[in-house]
C-alpha cells in the first residue's frame, strides 16, 4: 500500500474525503504557524538575553570607571606636584610659590642640605614613605616637585 492510499483512507472512516495535496496543505499550515510561535519566543529570548548582557555590561563599566577614577585619584594625591616650594635665595628659609613661609614639612632624614648648592626646590621621592621622603635638588631637575593643596572634603 502507498501512504497516499493510507491518508485517503483514514479520511474516508472519518466520514471526509480529502485528496493528498489537501492534507500536505493542512500540514505545512499546521507546522508553519507553529513555527512562526517558536520563532517569536526564540526572538524575544535572544532580545532579552541580549539586554540582560547590556545591563550588565553596563554595570560592569561603570564599576571599572568608578574604581579607576579612585586610583588615578589616590596617585594624583600622591604625586601631584610641581614647583610650588622654593627656598629663597641665600637663605635656609622655605616659602611655597605664594610667599607664605612653610611651617611643616616631612624631610628626610639629613634634609635639607643644600648639598650641591642651589638646591632650592623639594621633591617627595615615591620609594620613600610620605611622611618623611622630602629632599631638596636643584630646581632645573625634571622632578616631580612638592606643592601645596588645599584638603578635599
Amino acid at each position: 500500500m502507498e501512504t497516499d492510499n493510507i491518508y485517503a483512507n483514514v479520511n474516508t472512516i472519518k466520514g471526509k474525503e480529502l485528496n493528498t495535496d489537501d492534507i500536505q496543505q493542512q500540514s505545512s499550515e499546521t507546522s508553519n504557524s507553529g513555527m512562526r510561535s517558536a520563532d517569536r519566543r526564540f526572538v524575544f529570548q535572544r532580545w532579552a538575553a541580549v539586554g540582560l548582557f547590556s545591563v550588565l555590561l553596563l554595570t560592569v563599566i561603570i564599576a571599572l570607571c568608578v574604581h579607576y577614577n579612585t586610583v588615578i585619584g589616590n596617585l594624583e594625591e600622591k604625586h601631584s606636584s610641581h614647583g610650588s616650594i622654593l627656598k629663597t635665595n641665600y637663605t635656609r628659609t622655605w616659602k611655597w610659590v605664594d610667599d607664605r613661609t612653610l611651617n611643616t614639612g616631612f624631610w628626610r632624614t639629613g634634609e635639607p642640605n643644600n648639598a650641591n648648592l642651589g638646591e632650592n626646590c623639594a621633591n617627595s621621592e615615591s620609594n620613600d614613605s610620605p611622611k618623611c621622603g622630602w629632599n631638596d635638588l636643584p630646581c632645573i631637575h625634571k622632578k616631580s616637585w612638592i606643592c601645596e593643596m588645599p584638603v578635599k572634603q
